[in-house]
């Protein structure tokens, strides 16, 4: 999963930098491999046109050549509840792939194969 291409921002998503993880997607790349990049779209972190455009360049500066894009979605919610965890995306609405199209467009347009999944 490609969460952020900036590093500081991945860092305070993740609380991991993405340096390891565009290294095994290029180290991937150089080896032949075919390679999809899962890309979450969370609301509030990464779901700017900006950021998409960037990951796009990002990924296909890399060589990945396809792309899937994950919306956010409550399924979790029930698991942090059964774990009496707080979940943080509580009153979040879900996202749906007719409203990401702009979104799904900034991939397409770097000449990605772009999907929703």
């Amino acid at each position: 999963d490609f969460k952020h291409v900036d590093r500081e921002k991945h860092f305070a998503g993740t609380g991991v930098y993405n340096d390891v993880i565009l290294q095994n997607l290029q180290q991937l790349v150089d080896a032949g491999k075919s390679v999809i990049a899962r890309i979450p779209v969370i609301p509030r972190f990464n779901t700017g046109i900006g950021t998409a455009r960037a990951m796009a360049k990002k990924l296909k500066e890399i060589g990945v050549k396809e792309v899937h894009l994950l919306p956010f979605h409550q399924f979790g919610q029930n698991k942090y509840t059964q774990l009496g965890l707080t979940y943080e995306m509580e009153n979040v609405k879900q996202l749906h792939p007719d409203i990401l199209e702009n979104y799904q467009k900034a991939f397409l347009d770097e000449g990605l194969d772009c999907s929703f999944h």
